[in-house]
Parts: structure tokens; C-alpha cells; sequence
């Protein structure tokens, strides 16, 4: 609940620093579902992919390209071992 009280909006939420400890938390907490269940975290791994708008990123397009080739690459050798 703490962390719901943060004022996304302040423009100290957007420095490197707060970015690389957000980065660390989540890291955590990834790593946390994934050792009780890969259902629960490929579920929450959809609902960030679903919120994420890709429209108003003002990131590096080819940057999120090869990322989202990444993803497509990881999810498609997952898919093969799952119907072995």
C-alpha cells in the first residue's frame, strides 16, 4: 500500500535512481512468483505486456523492436518445450 501513496506525476519519480530501485523491486518480486508458480507470473507478465501503451512511448523504436523480438524468440522456445 506504501507504494500506492507515491506521486508518479513528481518529477523525482522519473530519475535514473528511483528508475533503477522500481527495476531491483521488481526483479524481486518477479523472482518471487516464479518460485511459486510460472502460471501466476506468465499471468502478470500478460497484464504488464496488456497496460503497456506503445503508442505514446517516446523510447527508441528500434530499441523496442528488438526487445519485442526477444520476447517473441523466448516465448516461442518456451512454447516448444511445453508441447514436448
Amino acid at each position: 500500500r506504501s507504494l500506492e501513496s507515491i506521486n508518479q506525476k513528481h518529477k523525482s519519480f522519473t530519475s535514473p535512481e528511483v528508475s533503477r530501485e522500481l527495476e531491483a523491486l521488481n526483479e524481486f518480486a518477479s523472482k518471487m512468483l516464479s518460485r511459486n508458480s510460472a502460471d501466476k507470473l506468465f499471468a502478470h507478465i500478460i497484464e504488464l505486456l496488456e497496460g503497456l501503451d506503445i503508442k505514446k512511448s517516446t523510447e527508441d523504436k528500434d530499441s523496442l523492436m528488438e526487445k519485442a523480438k526477444t520476447i517473441q524468440r523466448i516465448i516461442y522456445q518456451m512454447t516448444k518445450t511445453l508441447k514436448k
